[in-house]
């Protein structure tokens, strides 16, 4: 409960600091929306009326642990990185579409690196994405060390799909991102347009945890 307090508080500040005083019922509506989601363990849909008045970005997360599904809304943003909350307290750092820290999600994801850049950073062109890339994991274990993953990764490109965001059916391109070293390997899924905005993508968070993430809104 005290978690919840405080992402409240926090979520108010900071939409409450760019708001005025006639925008208060769509603070109120965006608070209904963080936490929706997570009342009953089921997934529900999201349907563009429910935030057409929300003028904040919009991110949708679902997994295969103990988060069901969740919608996040942006605190901070610094050098390429945001901090995502939800409304129960469920906290992520992405760099562009890409999930390099959380909490509460029973990942303990610490960190992610890449060996160069980002190229999943929603601004590299499709024609500029490398071919293969290495990425360094560091979780955090239950005896409070941190356990580093070092994988290569192949990425192959498919041919496009229609993906549905909201209401809208989007020809996108798909892309697979397929990790391994000598004792591990998984595979992350990306669907992007052709300047490189990943608008879904399925990722490896480790700890047997996949997430699927969904941008409902980009501002």
């Amino acid at each position: 409960m005290e978690v919840k307090k405080y992402i409240i508080i926090l979520v108010l500040l900071i939409l409450s600091s760019c708001s005025s005083g006639r925008d208060n019922e769509k603070i109120e509506k965006m608070i209904d929306i963080l936490f929706s989601q997570n009342k009953e363990k089921k997934v529900v849909k999201i349907t563009a009326e429910k935030i057409k008045n929300v003028n904040y970005p919009i991110i949708e997360i679902k997994t295969d642990g103990i988060l069901i599904q969740s919608t996040f809304l942006p605190m901070t943003s610094r050098n390429g990185y945001t901090n995502w909350t939800s409304g129960i307290g469920h906290l992520i750092t992405m760099n562009g579409a890409i999930i390099t820290k959380t909490n509460g999600m029973n990942a303990f994801l610490n960190s992610l690196e890449f060996n160069d850049f980002n190229p999943f950073n929603n601004k590299t062109n499709l024609q500029k994405l490398p071919k293969s890339l290495s990425k360094e994991y560091r979780f955090l274990e239950p005896t409070y060390q941190e356990k580093i993953i070092v994988v290569n990764c192949d990425l192959i490109f498919e041919k496009k799909e229609n993906v549905v965001v909201l209401d809208n059916k989007l020809n996108l391109f798909k892309i697979i991102e397929k990790c391994y070293n000598e004792q591990l390997k998984f595979s992350s899924l990306y669907w992007m347009d052709e300047n490189g905005f990943v608008w879904k993508s399925k990722q490896w968070l480790g700890n047997k945890v996949n997430a699927e993430i969904t941008v409902l809104k980009t501002r």
